[in-house]
């Protein structure tokens, strides 16, 4: 009897330690990736899902580890962490917002009308409002690459009403400017002027204003 109570007892001390060392590598990625330590954290996920692949948390350290690649622009290696994410977890909460990374990637990679597919989807599913403006501008500025201007200024008007808050606010007021000049609509660039001042645009696109 005390062999088994013996036994049992180190069965669940094995499980408190293996949970606790789940949960350390874990938060200590967290903590690296909110920080913006993304390439310490990029390695912190790695290791995480290595020893723990079968985790209620896997699929979110999978993401993290997509979202650390995109920050450090490696866009090619952030595509196959999503695109692979959404295969091994096809519903996990984070399908939605993959569609937005995705998409800005693969702006940045020149890949226009797939990333264009990409930001429709987000924008369709509209799993976080906050992050509306940036797909807005990121759809259109690959419309632009495309000289699909129509689609482009009809995205970036969107933007710019709705969202002048926004961080992409400034660098879609740049943009749509040039879209008006580019389709000709020369009363509409000149109205936009006149009610925007240079001082409402963020200091790093003023020279472009």
């Amino acid at each position: 009897m005390k062999k088994i109570s013996l036994v049992i007892i180190l069965l669940l001390s094995s499980f408190w330690l293996y949970s606790l060392s789940k949960e350390r590598l874990f938060t200590e990625a967290e903590n690296l990736y909110y920080s913006g330590n993304y390439l310490f954290a990029l390695e912190a996920y790695t290791d995480f899902l290595a020893a723990h692949p079968l985790s209620d948390q896997a699929a979110e350290a999978q993401y993290r580890q997509g979202l650390c690649l995109f920050y450090l622009k490696r866009y090619t290696e952030a595509l196959d962490i999503f695109s692979g994410l959404n295969k091994k977890y096809p519903s996990n909460p984070f399908s939605g917002y993959v569609s937005l990374w995705s998409g800005i990637s693969l702006y940045n990679l020149g890949n226009f009308p797939e990333s264009i597919a990409e930001l429709s989807e987000f924008l369709n599913q509209m799993p976080d409002p906050e992050l509306i403006p940036q797909a807005l501008l990121y759809r259109s500025l690959s419309g632009v690459a495309l000289n699909d201007f129509p689609e482009a200024v009809a995205g970036l008007e969107s933007l710019v009403e709705e969202y002048p808050d926004s961080s992409a606010y400034g660098h879609g007021v740049i943009v749509l400017l040039y879209s008006y000049l580019k389709t000709g609509r020369y009363d509409d660039l000149l109205l936009l002027a006149q009610e925007i001042s240079a001082g409402e645009v963020p200091e790093k696109w003023q020279d472009h204003y």
